[in-house]
């Protein structure tokens, strides 16, 4: 189930996101179906910012009864430490998280 997107603005962020809801081997997943807009920050704030948010991410997942949030696209890894790869998918980049 694809979710409403919602916005995310704070001094030098401006970004869409829209998540999903999925249930996979009995289990709530949420993951980040799209992310879209501009963060325009220093290299050292812009990875305080983005982890931040994903923070926030993370709890609107938690309190939607989801057990995992799921990452793509773009390489996270670095940017989101608390995140483990994901394999023998074919998504790009996939990493998750347990809640």
């Amino acid at each position: 189930m694809i979710l409403p997107p919602f916005g995310i603005v704070r001094e030098g962020i401006a970004v869409l996101i829209t998540m999903e809801a999925f249930i996979e081997d009995g289990r709530k997943i949420a993951g980040i179906y799209q992310l879209s807009g501009r963060i325009s920050m220093r290299p050292k704030a812009w990875l305080s910012a983005v982890r931040d948010e994903v923070r926030k991410l993370e709890n609107i997942a938690r309190n939607a009864g989801c057990e995992e949030l799921r990452i793509a696209g773009r390489s996270w890894r670095r940017v989101l430490p608390g995140y483990e790869p994901m394999t023998g998918t074919d998504v790009p980049n996939l990493i998750r998280k347990v809640l």
